[in-house]
């Protein structure tokens, strides 16, 4: 929910969700799902511009991570937000270069770390006028085929590099993937007794 509340620009609301969803997973003693949240709190942190909140989240993660020595996939996030903080520090063309250096050194891994610095170096290059860098990168291949923030990113890179033809025809394609039924059930199955 808090993802989907960003993604309508109500970052508060975001922030509030996430903050709520933290202290659910402390309590329950659930750090992997801690670690998730403190992440997306930096990002969402940084998109409200709010970078004091995000360097909070940032040091909770970090103090998590050295609370949990032994997970190592928890600290194969920490250059994605150490990218993300020099953003909300003004370091732009550096975050985005530190957000691709990370995906680079991670090759073809689409776990949840690869895909958020994805997303973050996408609106970062879309951002900063770097949309032919944004357009060439392989990654994208996989997301632009069914996810829609993918796809929006992409026709944003398209309009802002000149090819009005292939947005457009992005945009026809994006209209008619969320008009359609996420899942076509036949409602004869739904009207069967158990």
């Amino acid at each position: 929910l808090a993802n989907i509340a960003a993604r309508h620009g109500d970052t508060a609301q975001a922030l509030a969700l996430l903050d709520r969803a933290r202290a659910l997973y402390d309590a329950g003693g659930m750090q992997r799902n801690v670690a998730q949240v403190l992440a997306e709190t930096v990002e969402i942190a940084v998109r409200a511009g709010d970078a004091a909140r995000a360097r909070d989240a940032a040091d909770a993660y970090r103090r998590l991570v050295a609370a949990s020595a032994e997970d190592a996939q928890l600290k194969t996030r920490l250059p994605a937000i150490d990218a993300q903080l020099r953003w909300a520090a003004g370091d732009r063309a550096g975050a985005a270069a530190a957000l691709a250096q990370f995906l680079d050194a991670r090759g073809n891994d689409r776990g949840p770390a690869g895909q958020a610095a994805l997303f973050q170096l996408g609106r970062r290059q879309h951002e900063l006028g770097q949309d032919d860098a944004l357009l060439r990168r392989a990654e994208w291949a996989t997301w632009t085929a069914q996810h829609p923030d993918a796809i929006a990113l992409r026709i944003d890179a398209l309009a802002a590099t000149g090819d009005n033809a292939a947005a457009q025809a992005e945009r026809q394609r994006l209209a008619a993937l969320r008009a359609s039924p996420e899942l076509d059930i036949d409602p004869a199955l739904l009207a069967a007794p158990n």
